[in-house]
C-alpha cells in the first residue's frame, strides 16, 4: 500500500467511528511526509566520503582545536547538569547546600532555606490579566435604605430578638418561682413578659448611651432630671435594671452538654445570625482586610488572650473579614482557644485567611493580610480559589531567600526582588539601617518603586489597605456601649 492510499484507508477507518478530525489526519499526512523527505537526505548524504569540517589550509578559520575521538567519547559521556535540575526536584536541602546553590547561580535567581526558588527577572505576565485578578462582582449595599430603625433591623432581625426575648422570659419566670419558693412568708413576685417593642427601647437606652459617652456613668446618673430625656422617655429605671440582669442569649438547661465542643455556647447562636445578617446585606469592594481585634475585658472567660501590642491587652479575639475602603465588617470569626481534647493547630493563620476568605471565592477581590497570617502555600492557595493576595511575611519563614533578610550592608531604601512559578512575587524593602520588611503579592509583577523613598508599589498598596480591621474596631471603641458587667456574654453582646 502506498502512503496516499494509507493515510486514506486511516481516515476513512476513523471515519467509520464517528470520529471524524480532519485537521489532525492533515497534520499526520504532513508529518508523514517531512519523514520520507528526511529518509531520502540522509541516504543521500550517506553516498559522500569525506566531509571537511575544520579545514586545516583556511586561514580564515578561527578554530585552533580539532577534537579527536577520544575527545568525542569524553562528551559523549558528560552530564551536564542545569540550576533547574537542582532545584525541581523534591528532596530537601540543608542551609549550607541552599547557600552553595544561592553562591553558584546568584546571578540568576535566588533560593529559599527550603530550596524555594526566586526568579531575579521580571516574569512576562502578556496582555491577558490573570484569572485570579479578573474581577467578577457588585459591590455596596445590597438595599438601599435610609431610615435608621429599618437599617438596624437588616443586622438586629426577628430571629436575634425571639432568641434574647423567649430564654429573658424564661430565666425570669423559673428566677421568680425559685424565690417565692424560698421565701413562702414574703409577698409574691410576679415576672412582666418582656416584649419585642421593650427590647428595642432597652438597646435603644444602651445605644443612646454609647453615642453621647455616657456608657461609664452609672444607670442613677442616667435617670437623673438633669440627664438626656430619652432614657426617662423610654422606661422606668428599676425595668431597666431588672432586664440588665435576667437578659439572656441562649437556653440556660441546655448550656453544659453545649459547652463540651464549644467555650462560647452561651452567644453562639446570636454570633452565627450576626455574621449572617452583615455577609446578607453587603457586598465589599475589590479589596479585603484580615485581621484581628481585641474585644477589651478582663473579667473571667475561658478564652481570655494577652496580646500586648493591643491598647486593651487582655480580652476576647475576633478574626475579621472587613472591606478596605468602608471598613464595614463582613465576616468575623471568635478565637475560643484550644478545646480540650484536640491537638494544637498548625498554619492557624493561613486556616483562618482561607475561612474568612472563602466565601468570596472566584470574584477577583484582593486579599490584604499582615505577617500572621501569610505563608507562601496559602498565597497560592488562594489563587486557585480566585482571589488575589497582598501582604507582608515574617522574614523566618523558610521559603525567604537570605538576601532578603535584614543585613548591615544592604543600603537604607534600597529594595530587591523575587518571582516564584510565574505566579508569586517577593520584594524586600529596607525602610532604615539593619531593618527590612519582606511582602509577598500575586498582584505586582513589576520592580516599579516610586516616591522619594522608593518604595515598591506593592508596599504602597499595602499601606492604603491594610487598615480596614483597625478603622472598624476604632469607630466600634468611640461609640462603644459597654457597661459595666461582671457577665462577659453580656459584656461581648454590648
Amino acid at each position: 500500500m502506498n502512503f496516499e492510499n494509507e493515510v486514506e484507508f486511516i481516515y476513512n477507518t476513523r471515519s467509520r467511528d464517528g470520529h471524524i478530525d480532519t485537521a489532525f489526519y492533515e497534520r499526520l499526512a504532513t508529518a508523514l511526509v517531512n519523514d520520507i523527505e528526511r529518509e531520502r537526505n540522509v541516504e543521500e548524504s550517506e553516498e559522500i566520503d569525506e566531509i571537511e569540517l575544520f579545514p586545516a589550509d583556511d586561514d580564515d578559520c578561527d578554530v585552533d582545536y580539532v577534537p579527536n575521538e577520544d575527545d568525542a567519547s569524553d562528551i559523549e559521556n558528560e552530564v551536564i547538569i542545569e540550576p533547574n535540575d537542582l532545584v525541581d526536584s523534591d528532596e530537601e536541602f540543608t542551609e549550607s547546600e541552599t547557600q552553595n546553590l544561592c553562591t553558584s547561580t546568584s546571578e540568576e535567581c535566588f533560593y529559599g532555606k527550603d530550596g524555594t526558588k526566586w526568579e531575579k527577572n521580571e516574569p512576562n505576565t502578556g496582555v491577558r490579566i490573570r484569572q485570579h485578578n479578573v474581577m467578577r462582582f457588585r459591590s455596596g449595599p445590597k438595599e438601599r435604605n435610609s431610615v435608621p430603625i429599618e437599617v438596624f433591623k437588616k443586622f438586629f432581625t426577628r430571629d436575634i430578638a425571639f432568641i434574647i426575648i423567649t430564654e429573658t422570659n424564661r430565666y425570669g419566670k423559673d428566677s421568680i418561682q425559685k424565690w417565692n419558693a424560698s421565701n413562702p412568708g414574703r409577698k409574691k413576685k410576679v415576672w412582666k413578659d418582656v416584649t419585642e417593642s421593650e427590647l428595642d427601647a432597652f438597646i435603644g437606652i444602651l445605644l443612646a448611651a454609647g453615642v453621647s459617652h455616657n456608657n461609664t456613668q452609672k444607670s442613677e446618673v442616667l435617670w437623673r432630671t438633669d440627664g438626656l430625656p430619652i432614657f426617662r422617655a423610654a422606661m422606668s429605671h428599676k425595668r431597666f435594671l431588672l432586664l440588665t440582669r435576667y437578659i439572656r442569649f441562649d437556653d440556660g438547661r441546655t448550656r453544659p452538654f453545649r459547652l463540651q465542643s464549644d467555650k462560647a455556647a452561651p452567644i453562639r447562636d446570636i454570633w452565627n445570625y450576626m455574621n449572617e445578617n452583615l455577609a446578607k446585606n453587603y457586598s465589599p469592594y475589590e479589596n479585603i482586610t484580615i485581621d484581628e481585634q481585641l474585644f477589651p475585658y478582663r473579667g473571667k472567660t475561658k478564652f481570655t488572650q494577652y496580646i500586648p501590642s493591643k491598647p486593651a491587652k487582655y480580652g476576647i479575639k475576633i478574626w475579621w473579614a472587613c472591606d478596605s475602603k468602608t471598613k464595614y465588617p463582613l465576616q468575623g470569626k471568635l478565637f475560643t482557644g484550644w478545646q480540650e481534647g484536640n491537638e494544637r493547630e498548625t498554619n492557624q493563620g493561613e486556616n483562618v485567611m482561607l475561612q474568612l476568605a472563602k466565601s468570596y471565592s472566584n470574584s477577583g477581590r484582593t486579599i490584604i493580610a499582615d505577617n500572621f497570617f501569610t505563608t507562601l502555600e496559602g498565597a497560592k492557595r488562594l489563587t486557585k480559589i480566585g482571589l488575589a493576595f497582598v501582604g507582608t511575611i515574617r522574614s523566618n519563614k523558610r521559603c525567604i531567600p537570605e538576601e532578603m533578610r535584614k543585613h548591615p550592608s544592604r543600603p537604607v531604601l534600597s529594595s530587591r526582588f523575587g518571582f516564584n512559578d510565574n505566579l508569586v512575587s517577593i520584594c524586600s524593602y529596607v525602610p532604615k539601617k539593619n531593618k527590612c520588611v519582606n511582602l509577598l503579592s500575586t498582584v505586582h509583577y513589576t520592580k516599579y518603586c516610586e516616591g522619594e523613598a522608593k518604595k515598591p508599589e506593592a508596599i504602597l498598596f499595602y499601606n492604603k489597605n491594610n487598615g480596614g480591621v483597625d478603622c472598624m474596631d476604632q469607630m466600634v471603641t468611640h461609640f462603644t456601649s459597654k457597661r459595666a458587667t461582671k457577665r462577659w456574654i453580656f459584656a461581648f453582646f454590648l
